[in-house]
């Protein structure tokens, strides 16, 4: 693409950078895992972790964005909608806070301490929820509020 479009209209075009970056970062990783003669670079251990970075591949389709108007409108009217849904999100989690307070101070320390069994009652361990603290009626809530088990 370098040769195609030369290095200077090539290197004006974000896009082509953030491939050139990933390229480049995915030589220097299959390098740095074995694929190299050069012990040296088999050795770094910082360079295996860059396995981390072929996730960034998944911005590439943004590009698609540029090309395509319809999209292009569709993401603006996501993005200019953004502010709403966060104040909508805040509302909820408020509620959800109020009503897991409500539910400790009224359902709180009813169950017999005795009739526990661990694995079974704990619910972090996906057992019955109870609003014994303020954490498990904080998970209750949302339980009940996402009519989840």
């Amino acid at each position: 693409k370098i040769t195609g479009m030369g290095f200077w209209d090539f290197w004006m075009d974000n896009f082509n950078r953030f491939d050139l970056c990933i390229v480049g970062l995915s030589i220097i990783e299959v390098l740095a895992i074995g694929g190299s003669a050069i012990p040296a670079l088999r050795s770094l251990k910082a360079l295996r972790s860059l396995k981390v970075l072929k996730t960034f591949r998944v911005f590439r389709i943004f590009k698609m964005f540029r090309y395509l108007a319809s999209l292009r409108i569709i993401g603006e009217v996501i993005l200019s909608s953004l502010g709403s849904f966060i104040s909508i999100a805040v509302l909820l989690f408020l509620f959800l806070l109020v009503f897991a307070i409500v539910g400790l101070h009224l359902f709180g320390g009813l169950r017999d301490p005795d009739s526990f069994k661990y694995g079974v009652d704990d619910p972090q361990l996906g057992g019955r929820a109870s609003f014994d603290s303020f954490y498990h009626s904080l998970l209750l809530t949302f339980q009940v509020l996402t009519l989840e088990d």
